[in-house]
C-alpha cells in the first residue's frame, strides 16, 4: 500500500500543479487499490472519478473485483467515501457493460454513475474482450490484442448503448479502447450534442453527405 500511495500521490500532485479540475482514476480491478487512489485524490482536495474494470464473472453470475467485492457495492462504498462519480470502463463492450451498469444504478444515484465501454462487440459468451475466440479465422487466435478488428462495435451499437444509459439516468459517458472519431460523434449526437462534423452526416445510412463536403471545399470532383 505504501508504494501505491507514493505512486498515486506523485501523479495527483503533478496534475494539481498543472491546474487540473478533477482526477480520473480508472480501470481498477482491485477494490482496495481503488480506495487508496480515492484517499490520495481527496488529500489533494480534488474531485475524483473512479471506475472499475468489470472482468470477473463468478459462479453465481455476479460481477466482482479481483478481491471479491461486488462492483455495485464497490461503487456505492466509494461514493459514500467521497468520490464524485463512480462506474465502469474498459474490457466490456456496450452489451455486456449495460448489464453491470444496470446493477450499479440499483444502489447508486444514476447521475453519479459513469460508463465507458470498449468499442468491441462483447457478448454473454465472451463478456470481456480478453475472451474473444475467432472461429471464422482460427489463425487469428489468440484474438487479444492484435486480432480485434473483426469484433468492432458499430455506430448503431454505440448509439443504442448511449440511449439506454441516458434512460437509466447516466450523464457521464465515453468510449474506451478501440474508439474512433465516428463513434465519439455518434455518442455525442445520441446525447443531443451536435458536433462540427455532424453536418456531413446522413442519418439514413450512417454515411457522409458528399454534396455538403463538395460545397464547403472539403472534397474535389475530378473527371
Amino acid at each position: 500500500p505504501f508504494l501505491h500511495v507514493r505512486m498515486f500521490d506523485e501523479q495527483v500532485r503533478w496534475s494539481k500543479e498543472e491546474g487540473v479540475d478533477y482526477i480520473i482514476a480508472e480501470t481498477f480491478s482491485v477494490f482496495e487499490e481503488a480506495k487508496i487512489a480515492l484517499d490520495v485524490i481527496k488529500s489533494h482536495n480534488l474531485p475524483a472519478v473512479v471506475t472499475f474494470s468489470a472482468r470477473k464473472n463468478v459462479e453465481d453470475g455476479s460481477v466482482r473485483t479481483f478481491d471479491g467485492v461486488l462492483i455495485s457495492k464497490a461503487c456505492r462504498e466509494l461514493l459514500e467515501n467521497g468520490a464524485a462519480l463512480v462506474g465502469v470502463n474498459c474490457t466490456r463492450g456496450p452489451e455486456t457493460m449495460l448489464e453491470v451498469v444496470e446493477e450499479i444504478v440499483k444502489v447508486c444515484p444514476p447521475e453519479r454513475v459513469c460508463a465507458l465501454p470498449v468499442a468491441f462487440r462483447t457478448t454473454k459468451e465472451a463478456p470481456v474482450f480478453f475472451s474473444f475466440t475467432d472461429s471464422a479465422c482460427p489463425a487469428n487466435n489468440p484474438v487479444y490484442p492484435r486480432g480485434m478488428q473483426p469484433f468492432s462495435a458499430s455506430p448503431v451499437e454505440i448509439q443504442q448503448f448511449t440511449k439506454r444509459c441516458m434512460e437509466l439516468g447516466l450523464k457521464y459517458l465515453g468510449i474506451c479502447c478501440g474508439n474512433s472519431g465516428e463513434l465519439t460523434r455518434t455518442m455525442a449526437e445520441a446525447m443531443g450534442k451536435k458536433q462540427p462534423a455532424s453536418r456531413y452526416f446522413d442519418p439514413s445510412n450512417f454515411g457522409t453527405v458528399p454534396e455538403k463536403c463538395i460545397e464547403e471545399g472539403r472534397m474535389k470532383v475530378t473527371n
